[in-house]
């Protein structure tokens, strides 16, 4: 589970990477918006295996970035430092899962409910 001081510092981090962008057909700022009013910074990475927990999307991407950009650092040193190469890093790295945007909806699964005198159903009555 991540806090939610952890999700507002991904969510920052991530704005910040993203303003980062200088191209000049990039709107930025409509894609933040776009972002900021979509389940992005508090949906999951999936359902059920890596990062489903709230928040889980951003974290996710954010360490595809890190992890990109420390590949990208060791395996290619010179080219590393353009800002082209920077800003490609950023684009791919934190936009590759953007067809999760609104997919997830909150739900509890296989949840046990008690009865009165204490024994186990499930939605199917077993």
């Amino acid at each position: 589970m991540l806090s939610n001081q952890a999700q507002t510092e991904n969510r920052y981090t991530f704005i910040n990477l993203l303003r980062n962008i200088k191209r000049p057909y990039a709107r930025i700022d409509e894609l933040i918006t776009y972002l900021e009013s979509s389940d992005f910074f508090n949906a999951p990475a999936s359902t059920r295996y890596h990062n489903n927990v709230e928040g889980g999307l951003v974290d996710h991407c954010l360490k595809v970035y890190q992890n990109l950009r420390t590949l990208y650092e060791s395996k290619f040193p010179t080219e590393f430092s353009t800002p082209e190469v920077q800003e490609s890093l950023i684009v791919v790295a934190l936009c590759h899962d953007f067809d999760k945007i609104n997919k997830y909806e909150p739900s509890v699964r296989n949840v046990k409910t008690y009865c009165e005198d204490g024994d186990k159903y499930d939605d199917l009555g077993k």
